[in-house]
């Protein structure tokens, strides 16, 4: 079976970013110990991860200890992905 290639004519991002890689590093490794593949490099990238890998870090917020926006914006993007009906949230890292 072939896969094909399609180019993609728009990537809408919200305006606000939701975490910092480089900033948030309980978060980043709390991401790594849930088995979240992130695949970036100096460029950016692209994260994958799960409403429910979120929810968990909503729980620990405290132990991650994630700052109020992040925890407000990571909050918004669950109930983004649930209206959306998607078990997954795509983020562009740039």
């Amino acid at each position: 079976m072939s896969i094909r290639a399609y180019r993609i004519n728009a990537l809408e991002t919200k305006g606000d970013a939701t975490f910092n890689l480089w900033h948030d590093s309980r978060f980043m490794d709390f991401l790594s110990e849930s088995e979240v593949s992130i695949n970036t490099n100096e460029n950016g990238g692209a994260i994958e991860i799960s409403v429910e890998v979120l929810k968990d870090a909503v729980k620990c917020a405290r132990t991650l200890k994630l700052k109020s926006w992040v925890l407000d914006e990571i909050k918004d993007d669950i109930k983004f992905a649930k209206k959306m009906g998607n078990e997954y949230i795509l983020y562009n890292c740039y």
